[in-house]
């Protein structure tokens, strides 16, 4: 179910169209683009680059022809009507207007909230008076991870955040993060008294921490966000990352223009005609190479996904929602002390993944192909945006510490 479904013809929308769907992803509503053309203009002419951008960029994903679409809002645009040809829309609501409209930033979901679409996550306000944003960083926020699942989800936000925002990314683990600015603490001994002295350089004006951070430093003028809803006490806000098991967009690092196409990420990874799969398990590698499948083992596949036939592992939290979110048919293994118990259940109820007895199952390509067409159905934005959207407002009420 997506909040806004805009069905236009995509060839003549101007960067109107663009304006307001990039708004809706700043407030963390999901957008889908229906292509309708002209009754009187069959010309095959691209889309305008604009709404390129939009699709390249995971801001919106492009209807099927062959799927339905389900939205809270359709919002039909062109000063002609588009009568032949229909897909199949279903909304609660549908409205029709003209170009152009007009409407940009808040002035777009204050219209929307007109028809009881709201935002999620309030976009931060521009004091008034204060120039555009420019492309050179005035601010700096400190992104603290303490595991590799934290260290994913925040340089997952790191990317999205607005140009005036530089995020230092804080990490006990070695090497640049995606590259960004990165500060490594060497020990747990020396975490504490580390932070003061990284707050102390960079100045922030937010400081987000993910993990159980219980010896934090307190140090005035700076905001302490925690991430995930373990250890909240003693922070001044609490960012909860999304489930989709919970009907929530999750925080991913990828978007879909951050992969390869299959063809050049097998060739990268050397994989030939045969399925592939990516196994992510030790103990399983075998079981899977058993059953006709070329195996590459890794813990992520990164822009490779689309590399694979079959993803085998843990229903972890970037693993799971990636793997969906991209339409990989995937077999989890879940660990019953863990959430993940939970996401591979969701999967499994929902007809988007298989469970590690089905493995066999995952060997005919019908039904993979039916786990890919499940998951294409299953379309949700990527929380990311909405979350340093949110992370950028608040940064904004702040003052950098001594200057």
């Amino acid at each position: 179910m997506h909040d806004v479904a805009i069905l236009a013809d995509f060839r003549f929308a101007g960067p109107e169209v663009a304006a307001e769907v990039r708004a809706q992803a700043d407030a963390a509503l999901s957008t889908v683009l229906v292509h309708v053309p002209l009754p009187d203009d069959k010309r095959p002419l691209p889309f305008g680059s604009s709404v390129r951008e939009l699709i390249r960029d995971g801001v919106a994903v492009l209807a099927r022809d062959d799927q339905p679409v389900q939205a809270r809002l359709l919002v039909i645009r062109g000063r002609r009507p588009i009568v032949e040809d229909l897909p199949d829309v279903r909304a609660q609501r549908t409205v029709a207007v003209d170009d152009p409209e007009g409407r940009v930033g808040r002035a777009h979901l204050r219209w929307l909230a007109n028809f009881g679409i709201r935002p999620r996550i309030s976009a931060p306000a521009r004091p008034r008076g204060s120039a555009p944003a420019t492309a050179t960083p005035t601010r700096r926020m400190l992104l603290v991870g303490e595991d590799e699942e934290a260290l994913i989800r925040l340089t997952a936000i790191a990317r999205r955040l607005p140009p005036d925002v530089a995020p230092v990314i804080v990490t006990q683990s070695s090497g640049a993060v995606d590259g960004f600015l990165t500060e490594h603490i060497p020990s747990r001994v020396l975490r504490r008294d580390r932070l003061v002295h990284l707050i102390d350089l960079h100045r922030p004006e937010v400081v987000v921490v993910d993990g159980h951070w219980r010896d934090r430093p307190v140090a005035p003028g700076v905001l302490w966000v925690g991430v995930g809803p373990a250890e909240t006490e003693g922070f001044d806000h609490v960012l909860v990352p999304g489930e989709l098991a919970d009907g929530a967009e999750p925080i991913t690092l990828l978007d879909a223009g951050d992969l390869l196409d299959p063809a050049t990420a097998r060739a990268e990874l050397g994989l030939d005609d045969q399925p592939a799969a990516l196994v992510r398990l030790d103990a399983l590698a075998g079981p899977v190479a058993e059953r006709g499948f070329q195996v590459v083992r890794r813990d992520r596949a990164g822009r490779h996904l689309r590399a694979f036939d079959l993803v085998v592992g843990p229903a972890d939290y970037h693993g799971f929602h990636e793997q969906l979110r991209f339409g990989i048919p995937s077999v989890f293994v879940p660990d019953p002390r863990d959430p993940g118990a939970v996401r591979a259940r969701y999967a499994r109820a929902a007809g988007v993944g298989l469970t590690v007895d089905e493995l066999d199952a995952a060997t005919r390509p019908e039904v993979r192909e039916a786990l890919r067409r499940r998951c294409e159905e299953l379309t949700f934005a990527n929380g990311a945006t909405g979350a340093a959207t949110w992370l950028s407002g608040l940064a904004a009420g702040r003052e950098r510490i001594g200057g």
